[in-house]
Formats: C-alpha cells, structure tokens, sequence
C-alpha cells in the first residue's frame, strides 16, 4: 500500500506516494520496517505479468539487491530491538511496478526513542549505496542534482488515543515530486549492483515516474481547460542510482 504524503512551505509543494515504509512503531515498542529491493516491470497481459514476476523471484541480481538491505536493516536494528524477524522475500505487486519484498517486525528494546531508530535506519542501501563513506563520496561527486527531500523519511508521531504509548509512521520520500511557480521536478531511483544493466534500470525509472507523470499531465490538463490554455509549467525528471 503505498503511504501518501505532502509538505507545503513557502511557494514550494513537495508530495509523492511511496510504496518503502522505513518504520512503524506501535504501543512504544512494536516496530515494522520494509524492505523493498528488486524490480520488474507490470504488464496488462496477466500470463506477461506472472511471468515477470518469476523471473524476478529467480533473478541473482535482484536477489543480490534484496540482501544487501536487509542486511544492513538486521545489523542496525541488533542493539535496538530484540525478537526480530524477517519474512521470505515475496512480490507486491504496484500499478506500474513489482518489487521484490521482506518485513521486518521487532520489538524495541526499553527506552529507545523513536528518533534513533529513524536515524538507524536512514538511509538504507537502497537509496544511498553500500559502504555508506564510498557510497556517499561517489554521489557527492557524480550524482548531477541535489536531492532535497527526495528519498529522505516523511512521517507522523504520535500518542494512541486515551494512553501514553507513543506511536509513528515513516516512509522514504521516493516517487516524489517539487512543484515550484514555474517547474515541477519528478524523483525516482533506481539500485545499481553487480549485473545491473543501464538500459534495464532506466526502464525501471521511467516505470516508477509513470504514475506521477500521468497525475501531473492530469492536472495540467484539467487547469488549462478552466482557465482557457496551457500555462508554461515545465516537468523535469531527475533520477537517482545507487547500490
């Protein structure tokens, strides 16, 4: 289920629906991560569609990509929480896109706050890259836009209702975009690994905008036809590969 989210300030609008849950934690110490690594494309045909989704079970690659963060979710949420468990990675299935993924449930261990889980586990591989100091110098260095609140963790805190128990909800901010007067920046990503192919991955990017694509042009189209004409609001993609 993808988690919708927004956040106005000044002449800026930034919003998406990510399909990542980075965390959710319930009743102070109940807490479920996502992982969601390894892609496919949706097909109309369903025999076209289940046979892209084996192929994605049966992919080393993406396999490859799986592990590498719940890896990374296992060693960080170690000293954190305890009884943890990670399910069998499974398809979810989205409008444009199949991921594969695993769940994560744990409980936290007494006195750890919420902050400090987020922070644990932001950022994943999947955005940033694996060793983070490498992966970080790379980007730095190559990656040709500035990212902003694309693929940071967006969420709510919270006390349940008629307690003191605290609770929170917090997706990575991917399949975003910016709107700004005159531009609209629309983000997604892709991970690069070992056996990645180029061509694969910018077909991925473009499968994952697709949804917002067809929201924006929508609403483009809609607003134009009340006010008489199109205006001279420009999209622009920007995409992201890490791993």
């Amino acid at each position: 289920i993808d988690l919708v989210y927004s956040y106005r300030i000044i002449m800026q609008l930034f919003f998406g629906a990510s399909p990542e849950l980075l965390c959710a934690i319930e009743n102070d110490n109940q807490l479920r991560c996502d992982v969601l690594a390894g892609t496919r494309p949706r097909k109309r045909n369903l025999y076209e569609d289940e046979a892209l989704g084996a192929e994605l079970l049966d992919s080393a690659k993406d396999a490859l990509e799986n592990d590498i963060v719940t890896h990374f979710v296992r060693r960080r949420l170690k000293h954190l929480a305890h009884n943890i468990t990670i399910s069998h990675v499974h398809i979810i299935k989205l409008a444009t896109v199949q991921h594969l993924r695993r769940q994560v449930i744990a409980y936290l261990r007494p006195k750890v706050r919420i902050r400090t889980v987020i922070n644990a586990l932001h950022p994943t591989p999947a955005t940033l890259g694996s060793p983070k100091l490498q992966a970080t110098t790379f980007l730095r260095k190559h990656e040709p836009f500035d990212r902003g609140w694309f693929a940071g963790p967006f969420g709510i805190l919270g006390r349940k209702r008629g307690t003191k128990k605290s609770s929170a909800i917090f997706a990575v901010a991917i399949r975003s975009a910016l709107i700004s007067s005159k531009h609209i920046f629309a983000y997604a990503g892709a991970g690069l690994v070992a056996g990645s192919d180029p061509n694969h991955e910018a077909d991925e990017v473009d499968a994952k905008l697709k949804p917002i694509h067809h929201a924006l042009i929508q609403q483009a189209v809609s607003s134009s036809e009340k006010e008489g004409g199109l205006d001279h609001t420009t999209i622009t993609t920007l995409s992201s590969e890490e791993e």
